[in-house]
């Protein structure tokens, strides 16, 4: 497993500059992390008409034992890959195929959302066809 202090490392190696603001961000972490509500009528709605949906998260731990204990979203996934434990991060090449590969997707059949910028290029890479997320009205008008 991967350790809060170890994500929080390997995000501030891979963006110096920005290092003491991730460091901020991080411990204010949890207080960060809500639901929003209109993504998740778009998920379900895909899901409702048959789409398979898969989550890629880079979480920590404790990160995604708060989630967890304080949202049901997860109910609404086909199945995730979650980089703690397994010790990967996108926009590694990596937790992608352990993605492609755990649940048989193909990359040239599926979507990939994602609102970094690095994450959508590593998926890219790959072959998914991607979007980058801005917004739930920008998201639901590509759906």
């Amino acid at each position: 497993m991967i350790t809060e202090e170890e994500a929080i490392n390997s995000i501030c190696d891979r963006n110096t500059e920005q290092s003491q603001l991730i460091k901020f961000v991080m411990n204010n972490w949890y207080q960060m992390l809500t639901l929003i509500e209109d993504v998740i009528d778009v998920l379900i709605e895909l899901r409702n008409v048959g789409y398979k949906i898969y989550f890629l998260s880079n979480f920590h731990l404790l990160a995604y034992e708060d989630v967890y204990k304080r949202y049901d979203f997860f109910k609404y996934f086909d199945g995730g890959i979650l980089s703690y434990k397994e010790k990967l991060m996108k926009p590694e090449n990596d937790i992608y195929d352990k993605l492609i590969k755990t649940y048989e997707i193909n990359p040239n059949e599926s979507i990939f959302i994602d609102d970094t910028k690095e994450n959508i290029d590593g998926a890219t890479k790959l072959g998914f066809k991607t979007v980058l997320f801005t917004s739930s009205l920008e998201l639901r008008e590509r759906n």
